[in-house]
């Protein structure tokens, strides 16, 4: 009858736990949240240049998004090391390339015990120092 239905896909069976965001599937006629709330032009256009913005909504893609969550757990899954601190210097060489200071060494062991290294993983995925280029 001519009814036109959009199916609900769940992009998390498409995107392999091991790839980057930039190598995500994409369906060129489906919105992908994720890409939508960091400014990726429409798929199914000719974008020569793309937007540039910063916002609260960018943010919380960043912070709560599906996608980023699962990437926290499977990387707090790769931490080695005997204790929480020695699984945080091994986070902090695989993500920012360099040792904790000692001040965000104790508070991140703190946020660690109280909430999973899963969650410290998201954290740092989030810090300014890992999300802009100085």
């Amino acid at each position: 009858k001519g009814i036109h239905v959009t199916p609900e896909v769940d992009y998390s069976a498409f995107a392999e736990p091991t790839r980057r965001a930039v190598y995500r599937f994409h369906f060129r006629t489906l919105p992908d949240p994720l890409f939508d709330a960091l400014d990726c032009p429409d798929a199914s256009q000719f974008a020569p240049v793309r937007a540039a913005s910063v916002t609260a909504l960018q943010a919380l893609a960043l912070y709560n998004g599906a996608f980023v969550l699962r990437q926290s757990e499977h990387l707090a899954r790769r931490l080695e090391g005997a204790s929480v601190e020695e699984k945080l210097r091994h986070l902090w060489r695989l993500a920012l390339s360099r040792e904790p200071r000692p001040s965000e060494l104790e508070l991140m062991a703190g946020h660690a015990r109280r909430h999973g290294l899963a969650a410290a993983c998201r954290v740092l995925l989030n810090s300014s120092e890992l999300v802009f280029v100085d």
